[in-house]
């Protein structure tokens, strides 16, 4: 429990790929939701990635939607 509060010595923990890299921090999420924590994610590089990529495919259906 330690670890994933306060980190390793070799980084920190992700809490979506379980895995201790150094690029885990807080991240800006590809969303608009009116709660703004939800808008934050804790994660590493990649995960943030998928997790924008995620987001990006849906507000592209979104706005397809619309026209």
């Amino acid at each position: 429990m330690f670890e994933i509060v306060f980190g390793s010595g070799l980084g920190f923990w992700c809490p979506f790929c379980a895995t201790c890299v150094d690029s885990v921090e807080l991240r800006r999420r590809n969303t608009a939701y009116v709660d703004d924590e939800l808008n934050w994610l804790i994660a590493c590089e990649e995960c943030h990635q998928a997790d924008f990529d995620y987001y990006a495919e849906r507000w592209a259906d979104y706005y397809q939607g619309l026209m």
